[in-house]
């Protein structure tokens, strides 16, 4: 039997590895499950004084929710089931949030969906050169999930927008630029960083003082910093991402296609996405700059039952995650075409 989650306790730190190769680490019932429990016993052993979150494979830190998994709580044990299963997976991200203890997550490779949800909040988070950063829903017919609006709304001008909408991936500079990491190394160093984190001794430490200690080891093997794609094109996201419609971004885009390769590899990225998951999230992330991070967690809730009862999520796991064929047919195929009322119709 393969076992999801490996976990040990070396020295004063808890490990908890990720371990679902196959799957590039998505999380399934059991996953999720399985790492609250880890966490919960983490938290009450007082020989554990900080956590690393990692995953097994060099591939992939986790690729996000297991929505086949989903698809088969819902046909199996109805919508409800499958809502709960959402539920503890934000309660996992909420529970790393505010984790007593210092938690180290090396997002190695791809950090994808509710894999950059649970790590978003952690204290210190580590990319490289092979990580790509995404919250690729729009492709499947969903929406930035585990709170991750709240993040979006409060990024740097038109940044969180973009990345909402588009579900583009970032590298490592852009996801220091974006606030969703905080330190970049060489992917051939981390065992060199973790071996040295697991010999020190921090044992009766104050956890500030030990986030310090972690800063100033992870320093010592850290890349200079650079300025990502997304970062040189500040100025063109604030033009496009940071109207009052979403439908005056695609005008935005249309009136620059002509001249501008970046704006016109943005509405490539568009033409693949969920029409109505894009005018719904546009909606969320207006919301959401009003939120608190556990009101988005409760929105999230009320939208994804709303997703399961609608067309686009079943038409996106088909075509992308089943068939495979990419060519889902959205349930409408402009921005014109979606009256305003179905749109608020979800967040009831």
């Amino acid at each position: 039997m393969e076992i999801n989650i490996l976990y040990q306790v070396v020295g004063n730190v808890g490990q908890i590895i990720l371990n679902r190769p196959k799957k590039l680490n998505a999380l399934d019932r059991a996953s999720v499950r399985e790492l609250r429990e880890i966490l919960e016993k983490f938290a009450k052993d007082s020989e554990v004084c900080f956590v690393i979150l990692r995953s097994n494979i060099e591939k992939a830190f986790c690729a996000g929710g297991d929505l086949l998994s989903d698809k088969k709580i819902l046909e199996e044990e109805g919508l409800e089931a499958m809502v709960d299963e959402l539920r503890a997976e934000y309660a996992l991200a909420s529970q790393i949030t505010h984790f007593e203890k210092p938690i180290l997550v090396y997002l190695n490779g791809i950090t994808m969906g509710g894999g950059a949800g649970i790590s978003v909040g952690a204290d210190i988070r580590i990319v490289t050169e092979t990580t790509q950063w995404a919250m690729p829903e729009m492709r499947i017919g969903l929406f930035p999930d585990v709170a991750l609006s709240y993040y979006f709304a409060r990024m740097q001008a038109g940044l969180g927008e973009y990345l909402a909408i588009t579900s583009n991936s970032i590298q490592a500079e852009d996801c220091l630029w974006a606030g969703v990491a905080d330190y970049k190394i060489q992917s051939g160093d981390y065992t060199s960083l973790e071996k040295e984190l697991l010999a020190m001794d921090w044992y009766g430490i104050e956890k500030e003082e030990i986030l310090k200690k972690i800063q100033k080891k992870v320093e010592q093997y850290s890349s200079p910093k650079c300025i990502g794609n997304l970062e040189k094109r500040s100025k063109e996201l604030k033009q496009h991402f940071t109207k009052s419609s979403f439908k005056e971004v695609f005008q935005s885009l249309e009136q620059e296609k002509e001249t501008s390769d970046f704006a016109r590899s943005i509405l490539d990225s568009l033409n693949k996405n969920s029409t109505l998951s894009m005018a719904i999230t546009w909606e969320l992330l207006k919301r959401a700059k009003k939120l608190s991070l556990e009101e988005c967690y409760q929105l999230d809730l009320v939208l994804i039952r709303s997703y399961f009862q609608g067309k686009d999520i079943f038409e996106g796991i088909r075509a992308i995650l089943i068939e495979k064929t990419k060519d889902p047919k959205w349930e409408y195929k402009n921005i014109d075409e979606i009256p305003t009322e179905v749109v608020l119709s979800y967040f009831n």
